[in-house]
């Protein structure tokens, strides 16, 4: 999903150390060199699959886990403290349509909203609960924080990018948007939502 990167100087290095007395590099450890720059990165993030498991915390100790999402459609907004900002256009637009579903959104729908948090530690995460609750009043929505960064890890995330994940009432994702969302990423993920929530309703509906 995402590629392992490694410093230019280590691989510099690997085929450095790869010559032969000729200085000719050894085929076999040039290729290792070249598989682990092209290799993928342990991604588990991906269309189709089933969620990894999570623990995160809230400003106020509130705690959420992947259990929480069964049964439930999952919009997940993953951001750090310096691209919160970037897609709110985005996450407005989201929490307007999420309002207009009015008691099915509150039924089936589950906001996630998630900030990687592992660059905190103490005393300064006594500083990122507090904001974390003040903005959590602001959008009244509660704000969790990936405290140790093991949510960005084991979902194979990128680190210091926004995410968007979808992911349906049977636990498998749907839809994974990096970067910057567009308005028609946003129509993107309204029309899916729309999608799922009438699979949702076929499944429950009376035999």
């Amino acid at each position: 999903m995402f590629p392992t990167y490694i410093h230019i100087s280590q691989l510099s290095f690997a085929i450095q150390a790869s010559r032969t007395r000729r200085g000719i590099p050894s085929l076999g450890l040039l290729l290792i060199a070249m598989a682990v720059w092209a290799s993928p990165a342990d991604a588990k993030v991906e269309l189709g699959k089933g969620i990894p498991s999570f623990y995160i915390k809230s400003g106020d100790n509130q705690e959420f886990t992947h259990k929480q999402l069964q049964g439930k459609i999952g919009v997940i907004f993953y951001e750090t403290r310096e691209t919160k900002d970037r897609n709110r256009p985005a996450q407005e637009a989201m929490m307007k349509f999420y309002h207009r579903w009015g008691k099915a959104a509150v039924q089936w729908v589950v906001r996630l909203a998630v900030i990687d948090a592992s660059s905190s530690f103490w005393p300064i995460n006594l500083i990122w609960r507090r904001q974390l609750r003040k903005h959590s009043e602001e959008w009244k929505l509660t704000i969790y924080a990936d405290w140790a960064g093991k949510m960005r890890k084991a979902w194979g995330l990128a680190e210091g990018e926004s995410h968007l994940i979808v992911v349906d009432h049977r636990g498998k994702i749907r839809m994974i948007k990096h970067g910057l969302l567009t308005e028609l990423d946003v129509f993107q993920v309204k029309d899916l939502l729309q999608g799922i929530y009438q699979e949702l309703l076929a499944n429950n509906a009376p035999r």
